[in-house]
């Protein structure tokens, strides 16, 4: 899916010209890529309503004739970086983690690797989400160090995502949000939820996320139903208005082993006022301090059971200061705001200079 932040030029007329072949002065068009346009919705709307007055969903990059592309998620930073370059359009991209074919010895691993050191070199910029991603593509030589510009997550709408501590009445509620995949850690909250839920009435467990039956590590409906079931979790399903379920729990519990850039699950938590358990892994132990959660160890069942029980055991008094350092963490390190200057200044920078035209 493609979007662009101005309308596309009339096929039969030159952008640069009026009617009588006067040289006219012209706003700047910019594209958006991603292979979803849930995915521009949700993690770039901000930015995208900042770049430009108008969004619509437009059409190809030839029919465009866009002065810049800025690109997101692995395809289209491979793919739109390819057509950007044959029709001479600078591209920006963002590579929000390396996933799991990264550190694999696989022939797509392989082949994955392949193309970024190919296509990687032509984009302007290309921005990261955590230093150690910047770290493996410059040494990998995918990217130029000049190239490379580190960003905090996507960006969260801080307006949206309000301080929304849950009163403290005794009982802790835990909420696992992200796709149903092995990789982010499901299993081992379930199988945390089974040891606490054993142990005592005061905690509960909860699943919100869409399941993902294209990635090898996908969860089965039949054992979601299955711990459903059993009673160890409830299933909330999906939806993309997380800041209406978030109120309702204390602490959100992201113990991935995915090749995260920085996890949005854990921002959004944070802004909310919510409690961050996760792995201490690339992109995820950014994301949470020791005011505001808990960094595992180690990804197991017990280590998450010992972080959940340390936030049971804290007075209200206590539980409340780490709901506003999590608050304040994500006010000043991941709001939107710092997300929107960075492509603007990546959009100043890079987007060619031309007689008469207006800044981006």
């Amino acid at each position: 899916m493609t979007v662009s932040a101005t309308p596309p030029p009339s096929p039969r007329s030159d952008p640069g010209s009026n009617e009588d072949g006067k040289q006219t002065r012209r706003r700047p068009s910019v594209v958006f890529c991603a292979n979803t346009g849930w995915y521009l919705y949700n993690f770039r709307q901000t930015t995208i309503q900042a770049l430009a007055d108008v969004v619509s969903i437009v059409r190809a990059f030839r029919r465009l004739r866009p002065d810049l592309v800025f690109n997101f998620t692995p395809k289209c930073n491979i793919y739109g970086t390819l057509a950007a370059g044959a029709l001479g359009i600078p591209c920006v991209n963002t590579t929000s983690g390396v996933g799991y074919l990264f550190g694999r010895e696989s022939a797509a691993a392989r082949a994955l690797q392949v193309l970024y050191r190919v296509t990687q070199p032509r984009a302007a910029l290309v921005f990261f989400q955590n230093e150690q991603d910047r770290e493996l593509f410059v040494s990998s030589g995918y990217v130029q160090p000049a190239q490379a510009r580190r960003l905090m997550g996507s960006g969260v709408p801080l307006s949206r995502f309000e301080f929304a501590p849950r009163p403290s009445d005794g009982t802790v509620r835990c909420l696992f949000v992200g796709r149903l995949r092995s990789s982010k850690g499901i299993r081992v909250f379930v199988d945390a939820a089974r040891v606490l839920g054993a142990e005592s009435s005061i905690y509960s467990f909860a699943i919100l996320g869409p399941h993902d039956p294209e990635s090898p590590d996908s969860v089965p409906p039949q054992d979601l139903e299955e711990w459903v079931s059993q009673g160890l979790i409830e299933y909330l399903g999906f939806t993309d208005r997380v800041e209406e379920v978030l109120p309702e729990y204390d602490v959100v519990v992201y113990p991935s082993l995915y090749g995260e850039g920085m996890p949005r699950t854990l921002l959004e938590a944070a802004a909310m006022g919510k409690i961050g358990v996760t792995s201490d892994t690339r992109g995820c132990r950014e994301a949470v301090t020791p005011d505001s959660g808990y960094v595992l160890p180690e990804v197991t069942a017990d280590e998450v059971c010992r972080a959940i029980r340390d936030y049971a055991s804290k007075d209200a008094t206590s539980r409340f200061a780490m709901a506003l350092a999590a608050r304040r963490l994500a006010e000043t390190s991941f709001s939107d705001e710092s997300n929107i200057r960075a492509y603007v200044e990546a959009a100043e920078q890079v987007i060619p200079k031309r007689p008469g035209a207006h800044p981006a």
